[in-house]
């Protein structure tokens, strides 16, 4: 049986001294998060790693990225997966699912990207519109996926827009797979920073356990732990491990976000 401790840092070692060679332009990183080209390959190598140990995916596994961006975790997958396994993504961001299809599912074909329509996309517009998202997700088969993730994606969505993802998710993974999920959670240690720093004021309870900020690519997306369990078991997935994240200084973080391990029960049809 795989050792998948030991599979994860032998790919996070690997593509820290070796990054792969055809990486997305600057502008293209920025607009997820990376300033520059080193943050983009460290984050690609620590979260392809964690993921690959944490959701214990197989080298011909299937797995499904949800909100693809331009392809840094792929690019790490694509150093991974034998070339049986399946590796699918979409993004509501048309540019980079085409950087992501140009560049790497040119040169393997097992990688697919998709861009999803979004009827209001918050993320990339200037302020909320009235109509609601209603993502067409059809594409993706029944009890397809090994392992799922999501990074830096639920820290900005709406309820309504998580509470799909995570239906999608019970629908897609094969029983017993595993999603990879970060959250920005409210709780305590949050608004002890806010107090001491003076940052994220402008973050307001929009609902009861949902704060809403900020605007596209900055929107920020916060629950409470007891709305992130609630909406996890509506989609009847379970959180099997949890840990808080270093964004708003929470004690002993390994990761930046915070972190919800879910997995779908193995009894599932």
């Amino acid at each position: 049986m795989l050792d998948f401790n030991a599979a994860a840092k032998t790919i996070a070692d690997n593509l820290r001294s070796n990054p792969p060679a055809s990486l997305p332009p600057i502008p293209m990183m920025q607009t997820i998060g990376s300033n520059d080209a080193q943050h983009f390959i460290d984050n690609m190598a620590f979260y392809t790693g964690d993921i690959i140990r944490f959701c214990q995916v197989p080298l011909e596994g299937n797995v499904l990225d949800i909100g693809s961006g331009c392809g840094r975790l792929a690019l790490g997958f694509e150093r991974y997966l034998a070339p049986a396994a399946e590796y699918a993504g979409f993004d509501v961001w048309e540019d980079g699912v085409s950087w992501c299809r140009n560049t790497i599912t040119a040169r393997r074909p097992n990688f697919h990207f998709q861009t999803i329509a979004a009827q209001d996309n918050y993320y990339f517009e200037d302020a909320r519109n009235t109509a609601k998202n209603n993502f067409d997700l059809n594409f993706l088969p029944d009890a397809r996926f090994d392992a799922a993730f999501a990074l830096s994606v639920f820290t900005h969505l709406t309820r309504s827009d998580a509470r799909q993802y995570l239906h999608m998710l019970a629908r897609v993974l094969k029983p017993g797979g595993f999603a990879y999920l970060t959250f920005f959670v409210i709780d305590e240690a949050f608004h002890r920073f806010v107090k001491a720093s003076g940052q994220h004021r402008a973050v307001t309870e929009e609902e009861p356990g949902v704060w809403h900020a900020y605007a596209r690519q900055h929107f920020f997306a916060g629950f409470s732990s007891e709305r992130v369990q609630e909406i996890v078991s509506e989609a009847n997935l379970e959180i099997v491990h949890s840990e808080p994240g270093s964004w708003a200084h929470k004690p002993n973080a390994r990761i930046y976000q915070d972190l919800f391990l879910v997995q779908k029960p193995v009894s599932a049809a």
